[in-house]
């Protein structure tokens, strides 16, 4: 058994308060075996967040090397060499960094994986250089665990086992174990700022702390390799719930060489990608770009819950976060993570999208709707709704139907409490897809309406017509009230525009009587600087979102209104870069990097966002124009490793920032999202076809001669005011009753009982004749109660 030595203790507790690393990855590994519970990140050469044993686990802030000839120089590997990073091949998810001095007198290289069948990192070393130099050079390995998602109550110890020093941490029922394949000369547990081996080596070029445990603080393990040993060596850092268990992995991985660990680990990788259509000849890169957008999307499903997949590996701005924010963009998104399978399905691999629709399937809340954000074993992080997460699972359910995917699963009872969630809770949605507004947003109302449509095909082919039709009514409905609700004509950002989408008509969802009125509102801006101006005009807040409405067949591309709302969001949010186009989500976005290059603290100002780029790519295809000059543009906007950021920089360039123009911010990179909807593209123009367009979406609303629905619907979250002549209004709720009602101000009195749907809703449906000038008065007599509803409605006719 391992030995754990106590003392001394290092002075300096707690240590300073603890922040995660910077978010802009080069990049995201981890083993292709679902037995390897284990993936790292690293950035500007280094490892940092590191995952155990699910992937919303980040338990290591960094891992790095220190050197010095312990005389004249002191040189961090993250600040001081001059690093490169790649891939160990064309496949596979390992990487090779190679740093060098600054006056290139000695080269470090490293190779760096997991275990394919275990939870370590494995990091094969080699020093060259200058003979004379490397006689004094002095390696030490440098750890901050942030064990259990944190920086603070982490406990370091110096231990031993059968003969071998190693250092370890713990914190609750989580351990890591660090050892080599060589020695440790000397090792010591601190306290960061104050005791840890950074401060140490740093001060005079020796180690001269070596404390056997740090306690409950933010701690960092220090050692120095034994290069007496040779200049080759393996470092391992293995994980478990038990000290045992943590330490047995490390000395298990380390006993084999790690050659034979890499040919398992990219031969893993290779098997995977076979699996890929063959769209490279679409690409400028000659497929670099999509097949890592491909395993960059395998690799962010969970190992322990098959089927969940997180946003990103990246904590955004993670140098200014500490353990208050647990949650980075290491959650599940519903949005994101459909986008993530569907970008795989357009790569011809359903199996990751089955898994995901089973796990979402499981994750369903009891009403039907899903948390806007959760760790993958459900538990909510935020606790907001967003409709359009509700529309994304019932979209996927039928285009794997549609491909004949789904195997023996079954997803109409999931598919069925969605969207009854989304006609009971709608027609507004608490959040649109930037997660920061109430009310109507034509990218939400575009996902409602297709995944009610979607659901309605579900229903009809179960033989079950009448949910079909009162699913599609409903979408009907909505389509109809599309212009209505987020189109202004008081537009003023272009001359000469004033009809135009806007982002959001702002609506109090918590009012059923709110005003649905689009002129005259104003939006409010949830990211703005202290002190700036929060809430502007709802015509000068706009986005792409309209373009969702071309992308799943509900709009046609090409139509005047579509292409004014273009040159609008072109004139305000586009950027053209060396690279291509690129738009920032909208007008006045404060989420992103400070003017002045600092990280975004609850304001800033919104950048570019390649995702977008690829979202107009799709809308041109759709309008019979070329999407490569987008295609390539997100190719261009990838950083060296194929990896694609949430946004890029759009101001000079900031050297101590690290901020260069047109490339990533300290948000995150990689995001799945953008991957994916490169991925889409990229199948889109292979096929010549919006990859995401739906069929029977596009029979229903771009058919010749359509004419819109007249249906306006009636709840108890959502009292229209007034209908017009030839409309018909249904009233609807969630129980049976008798609608007690009068057209003509209870001079003739009808008592009218519900139609009850499978999906269960209960309605009466009353048609407005075109001499109706009385309003509709009624009431209800509920009918499992026998009670009446105490008040009376009235529904005005229009003139």
């Amino acid at each position: 058994m391992a030995i754990i030595l106590n003392s001394p203790v290092a002075t300096g507790a707690p240590g300073i308060p603890p922040r995660w690393t910077r978010s802009a990855k080069d990049a995201v590994c981890t083993a292709y075996s679902s037995a390897s519970h284990l993936w790292f990140t690293t950035s500007a050469g280094v490892v940092n967040e590191v995952y155990f044993p699910t992937i919303d686990q980040p338990q290591v802030r960094d891992l790095q090397f220190l050197i010095t000839d312990g005389e004249t120089f002191f040189h961090e590997e993250r600040r001081h060499l001059n690093s490169t990073t790649d891939y160990l091949d064309a496949s596979g998810l390992g990487v090779r960094i190679v740093g060098h001095s600054p006056d290139g007198r000695y080269h470090l290289f490293k190779e760096i994986i997991t275990d394919p069948h275990l939870p370590t990192l494995l990091i094969n070393t080699r020093l060259e250089g200058d003979p004379e130099l490397l006689n004094k050079l002095h390696l030490y390995v440098l750890l901050a665990p942030h064990l259990c998602v944190g920086g603070w109550g982490n406990n370091g110890h110096l231990a031993e086992v059968v003969g071998h020093k190693f250092l370890t941490a713990n914190k609750d029922d989580v351990w890591l174990a660090l050892g080599a394949t060589v020695p440790f000369l000397r090792a010591s547990c601190g306290y960061v700022g104050t005791t840890d081996g950074w401060q140490d080596i740093s001060a005079n070029f020796k180690m001269d702390y070596q404390f056997a445990a740090a306690l409950d603080g933010n701690i960092a393990l220090t050692a120095e390799i034994d290069l007496r040993k040779g200049y080759s060596f393996t470092l391992g850092l293995g994980f478990g719930r038990k000290l045992n268990r943590a330490v047995t992995t490390l000395y298990q991985s380390l006993a084999e060489p790690f050659p034979e660990h890499r040919a398992r680990f990219l031969e893993q990788w290779d098997r995977a990608s076979h699996h890929f259509l063959p769209l490279e000849k679409f690409s400028g890169d000659g497929g670099a770009l999509y097949r890592r957008s491909g395993e960059l999307l395998l690799a962010h499903e969970d190992k322990t819950y098959p089927g969940a997949l997180i946003a990103s590996l990246s904590i955004p701005w993670g140098e200014a976060r500490g353990d208050e924010d647990l949650g980075g963009y290491h959650l599940v998104w519903t949005r994101d993570m459909v986008n993530s399978v569907t970008g795989l399905a357009a790569t011809g691999v359903f199996g990751t999208a089955l898994r995901a629709l089973i796990y979402l399937a499981c994750s369903q809340r009891p009403d039907g709707g899903f948390p806007q954000n959760f760790w993958i074993d459900g538990k909510p992080y935020w606790n907001g709704i967003q409709l359009d997460e509700v529309s994304f699972p019932i979209m996927l359910a039928w285009r794997m139907h549609k491909a004949g995917v789904l195997r023996d699963f079954d997803p109409y009872p999931m598919v069925l409490r969605a969207a009854h969630f989304l006609i009971d809770k709608g027609c507004a949605t608490p959040q649109e897809r930037w997660e920061e507004n109430a009310g109507y947003s034509p990218s939400t109302l575009a996902a409602n309406v297709a995944a009610l449509v979607c659901a309605a095909c579900f229903a009809r082919d179960r033989g079950d017509l009448l949910t079909a039709q009162f699913l599609e009514e409903y979408a009907d409905f909505l389509e109809a009230h599309i212009e209505t609700w987020t189109v202004t004509n008081d537009g003023f950002l272009v001359p000469g525009i004033k009809r135009h989408y806007v982002r959001i008509n702002p609506i109090n969802i918590g009012d059923p009587d709110a005003d649905e009125s689009i002129e005259g509102k104003r939006v409010f801006i949830h990211n703005r600087a202290p002190g700036a101006q929060a809430d502007f005009p709802v015509a000068e807040i706009v986005d792409g979102g309209f373009l969702e409405l071309v992308r799943y067949g509900i709009r046609k591309a090409g139509e005047p209104l579509m292409e004014d709302s273009l040159r609008v969001i072109d004139a305000v949010l586009k950027t053209d870069f060396p690279a291509g186009p690129c738009w920032r989500r909208y007008t006045h976005d404060g989420y992103g990097q400070l003017d002045d290059g600092g990280p975004f603290l609850g304001w800033g100002r919104g950048r570019p966002w390649p995702l977008l780029t690829g979202e107009r790519g799709h809308y041109e295809l759709a309008a019979g124009r070329d999407p490569l000059p987008y295609l390539r543009a997100m190719e261009r906007f990838a950083n060296s490793t194929q990896l694609l950021p949430e946004q890029i920089w759009d101001q000079p360039d900031i050297p101590r920032a690290l901020l260069r123009y047109g490339y990533q911010t300290g948000s995150a990179t990689p995001l799945m999202w953008a991957h994916a909807e490169y991925i889409r593209l990229l199948r889109s123009t292979s096929d010549a076809r919006v990859f995401d367009m739906i069929d029977e979406v596009k029979d229903r609303y771009l058919k010749l001669g359509r004419k819109p629905s007249r249906l306006r619907v009636w709840k108890s979250n959502r009292r229209v005011k007034s209908v017009s002549p030839g409309d018909r209004l249904r009233i609807q709720a969630t129980q049976r009753f008798t609608l007690h009602w009068s057209n003509d101000e209870w001079q003739h009195v009808n008592d009218t009982g519900s139609i009850s749907t499978p999906i269960g809703f209960d309605y009466v449906d009353i048609d407005m004749g075109a001499d109706d000038r009385a309003p509709v008065r009624f009431t209800f007599n509920w009918r499992e109660t026998g009670n009446w509803e105490g008040r009376d409605y009235a529904v005005a006719i229009a003139k």
